[in-house]
């Protein structure tokens, strides 16, 4: 767009900035034909753009959009790269952890920090299958919630996690407003774009992951694919910390029952010798374990 004369247009938009702007040049900044922005040239001559002018300033548009491209793609590689690297660190983290409780509040913990996110809340399924109960949040904005019994229920409630737990996909709402946001959490006010993830492990749902930021459009298509990654990670680790758990629980059944049989119970090795025995043994017999493994069994 050209205007020679700004005096004789009437949508020119005067800047006290600029007040001898007397021509402007306006050419879209355009990479394979999407549009990035606007350049912009301001003359203090009337009449000061011609064919020859406007040739070199589409030139320079030109170079300035793909520029701007490319500064744009690797900024988005850098990011997505970072992201990459926490969620590596994230999840060798947390592969360490076997309790199931510590494992939640340390993968909400170390993700707020690495990430530096307004605010992130995890929520697990209970054992009914119906019940989302939020047991770790944190972030810029403190949790108010966890530690009150704050629970969803997916056969009547309606909300961006249940949605998402229900159909067991990540969704995305980029434009939440003010009111909703106070009605949505009030403890929680600056929330302006959500990113909801569903927990996974073997495509079981075990719980759902969900990200809160402080501005509008904050998630993109990469995040979902980033955030979803960790989120598998942690349900893994989740999968895993819950059978040591229940090993352990195992483990500390059948020590009570072996310790407290009448019968005689122990494990040997195939060179004669007794590897393990019960009380019983003791209490039986007369003799003490370690005189009943020193010598072979069939003594």
């Amino acid at each position: 767009v050209i205007v020679n004369d700004v005096t004789k247009t009437p949508n020119f938009l005067p800047n006290r900035f600029l007040p001898k702007t007397a021509s402007e040049l306006a050419i879209p900044m355009l990479v394979a034909g999407q549009l990035i922005g606007v350049f912009d040239v301001q003359s203090e001559q009337y009449d000061y753009f011609n064919s020859e002018s406007v040739s070199v300033q589409k030139t320079l548009a030109s170079q300035v959009a793909v520029a701007v491209e490319n500064a744009r793609a690797f900024n988005q590689v850098q990011h997505k790269t970072n992201q990459l690297q926490i969620v590596s660190e994230v999840s060798a983290q947390i592969a360490r952890i076997q309790d199931p409780e510590q494992l939640i509040f340390e993968v909400a913990d170390k993700i707020s920090t690495n990430l530096n996110l307004y605010h992130i809340h995890i929520y697990i399924l209970e054992e009914d299958n119906e019940t989302l109960h939020l047991v770790a949040g944190t972030g810029q904005a403190p949790c108010r919630h966890v530690g009150t019994g704050y629970r969803l229920n997916l056969n009547t409630d309606d909300d961006l996690i249940v949605r998402s737990a229900k159909a067991n996909q990540p969704l995305i709402d980029n434009q939440v407003h003010y009111e909703a946001a106070r009605e949505f959490n009030p403890f929680l006010p600056d929330t302006r774009s959500l990113l909801v993830i569903p927990i996974r492990a073997g495509g079981q749902l075990l719980g759902v992951m969900e990200i809160h930021a402080n501005r509008e459009f904050a998630f993109t298509q990469d995040d979902v694919q980033i955030e979803s990654l960790l989120a598998d990670q942690i349900g893994v680790a989740l999968q895993n910390a819950r059978s040591f758990t229940e090993i352990q629980r195992a483990k500390a059944e059948n020590d009570r029952l072996f310790n407290s049989a009448l019968d005689l119970i122990g494990t040997a090795n195939f060179d004669g010798y007794f590897l393990q025995l019960n009380p019983a043994w003791e209490t039986t017999l007369g003799f003490s374990r370690m005189e009943l493994m020193a010598v072979p069994f069939i003594q």
